[in-house]
């Protein structure tokens, strides 16, 4: 089973291949100025209330 972004893609069987590569263009990542990538990380996940995934 491959699974992209959380999502399962397609499934594999044995004898097949799975070729990953670094892609020709950059991602340029949005950042914020007020909460840093753990604090939105902690608040998606329900961390901060105790409870986890």
């Amino acid at each position: 089973m491959v699974i992209v972004d959380g999502q399962q893609a397609w499934e594999m069987n044995p004898g097949d291949t799975l070729e990953v590569k670094m892609a020709d263009d950059r991602l340029t990542l949005i950042t914020s100025t007020r909460r840093d990538y753990f604090s939105i990380i902690r608040n998606k996940l329900n961390w901060a209330s105790g409870q986890g995934v």
